[in-house]
């Protein structure tokens, strides 16, 4: 059962704004509810709700539907939400925001709900992060294959960097964290690791770049300096050694946890 009777303004503005049956709720008036001025502004942050749909494997279609509205007496280019699309644009809105808070605080208490379980703030920061690490990856062995790392090199040059930021390699490190050698380190790294990976990875594929470094030798040497200091970056900052930050939940049962929120705030709507 739901109990959301400590955040009853919220619920009250929320539910008495939905359409089709409580099945979905327009953009132009969750802006407002959220404190936003600006239509354009307001549709970046819907725009980056959306790509975090895409990420989760939610159907994007039935999650934010394209549609018309009225804003300000003229007709424009809209959404039409349901309530987990409402919950990921919360997520995703300025937090200094008091609207903001009070809708967040009010969809989160949904999302315990029906997941059973709790999500951090930064939940979807991680996924996204996660995501775009995956881009990186690719460009920083593009360049390096491009620079003449091929073959088996490439897992040579990939460790250099896990040496330079963790003094030790991949292999050590998942023995070091208590993982199996099958598992992905990324997928149980939290917010502060992936973005320092991020920053890592395209670091690295700059440096072969604009240097013009060839060969293996030259590329696992920028990888592994690159690494280095983004090691010094984060015991500057959090006081902890890299190998010693915590691990995280695997981001894929976290990407399942969001899933099944989805499809529990659906079978919601279509009792309410």
């Amino acid at each position: 059962m739901l109990d959301l009777k400590n955040n009853e303004e919220a619920a009250g503005a929320f539910e008495g704004s939905a359409q089709d049956d409580g099945q979905n709720w327009g953009a132009v008036w969750l802006m407002s509810a959220l404190g936003y001025k600006d239509f354009k502004t307001f549709l970046n942050v819907v725009n980056e709700s959306i790509g975090s749909c895409m990420r989760l494997g939610v159907p994007v279609q039935e999650t934010f539907q394209q549609v018309t509205e009225i804003l300000d007496g003229s007709t424009v280019s809209s959404y039409k939400l349901n309530r987990f699309g409402c919950y990921l644009v919360a997520m995703h809105a300025d937090v200094k925001k008091e609207e903001v808070l009070k809708i967040r605080t009010y969809l989160a208490a949904f999302a315990a709900a029906v997941a059973e379980r709790q999500f951090a703030d930064n939940s979807l920061l991680r996924v996204d992060l996660r995501d775009k690490l995956k881009d990186g990856e690719t460009l920083m062995s593009g360049v390096a294959f491009a620079a003449g790392v091929k073959g088996p090199e490439m897992a040579i040059f990939k460790d250099a960097g896990y040496q330079g930021m963790y003094n030790m390699g991949r292999k050590a490190l998942l023995s070091n964290r208590g993982l199996k050698n099958t598992e992905v380190l990324y997928d149980f790294m939290d917010v502060v690791e992936l973005a320092a990976h991020n920053y890592r990875v395209t670091q690295t594929a700059a440096r072969i770049k604009t240097h013009q470094l060839r060969g293996l030798n030259a590329a696992a040497s920028a990888a592994k300096d690159v690494g280095r200091k983004v090691r010094a970056d984060i015991i500057a900052n959090t006081g902890q050694r890299p190998e010693a930050l915590p691990l995280a939940e695997n981001i894929k049962q976290l990407e399942s946890g969001f899933r099944k929120t989805s499809k529990g705030m659906k079978k919601i709507n279509s009792k309410k």
